[in-house]
């Protein structure tokens, strides 16, 4: 297998060196940047597997380098984790509100880290393993809530029928009811990418699940192994 490719964006120098050294033992090649602007253009380049990136640099910060990744088809499906300090009021919101896939607290905690970029590899793999549903939600956006229709389901995210269209990197909250279940999944979730209105498709918007506990985790992918058990292979999406 080849080796994966991660870039590694931090303006503090030992913080480089320390993710470095967390990640040598791996099968990854290790890129590294000092600003957002040095990042965008080694993407640019190379198109990363995975970008671990800090919040706070000189110039573009760890969440406008996500937002702008996120942008561009060509480069929105690389996971981006995003690292800083935990301790300001509303840093995890900011960081996934910009579109990111993980976010890890500073100081960097060595099996924290190996964990959340191993998730994130495979929730790529997982991520074009979907299959149909109708399934009822309710999708929150800070205070109000809009009813939808979940029609295709993973372990790791959806797609939703919903009006008016909702945009790329948005954080929302979600809860589908799953059939025989006394209560709705929920979870935290980032758009992902939108779908217009068109003769053969609805208005709509793709999401992954970026909060889900282990149970509502374990509802989802019991319920997807039971619709594929009884669907059979020719069914699952990609």
């Amino acid at each position: 297998m080849d080796e994966l490719k991660l870039l590694l964006v931090d303006d503090v120098e030992l913080f480089l060196d320390l993710e470095k050294s967390f990640l040598s033992r791996k099968s990854f090649t290790i890129f590294t940047a000092k600003s957002g602007k040095e990042a965008l253009e080694i993407v640019s380049r190379i198109k990363p597997d995975l970008i671990l990136v800090d919040l706070f640099m000189p110039d573009l910060n760890g969440d406008e380098v996500c937002r702008e990744l996120k942008s561009k088809p060509e480069t929105s499906k690389i996971p981006v984790i995003i690292a800083s300090s935990d301790i300001l009021e509303g840093v995890r919101e900011r960081c996934y509100s910009a579109g990111c896939d993980g976010f890890v607290s500073k100081p960097i905690n060595r099996e924290t880290l190996i964990a959340t970029i191993e998730d994130n590899l495979q929730v790529v793999k997982r991520r074009f393993r979907r299959i149909s549903a109708h399934l009822l939600c309710s999708v929150k956006i800070d205070d109000t809530v809009i009813e939808g229709v979940v029609t295709t389901i993973a372990q790791m995210g959806a797609f939703v029928i919903i009006s008016p269209p909702l945009e790329t990197g948005r954080s929302i909250e979600l809860a589908i009811k799953l059939p025989e279940t006394d209560r709705p999944v929920t979870t935290r979730a980032v758009v992902r990418w939108t779908a217009s209105r068109t003769a053969d498709s609805p208005e709509g918007a793709g999401v992954e699940f970026v909060a889900l506990s282990e149970e509502d985790e374990d509802q989802i992918k019991d319920y997807v192994a039971s619709r594929l058990s009884a669907m059979g292979p020719m069914k699952i999406l990609t």
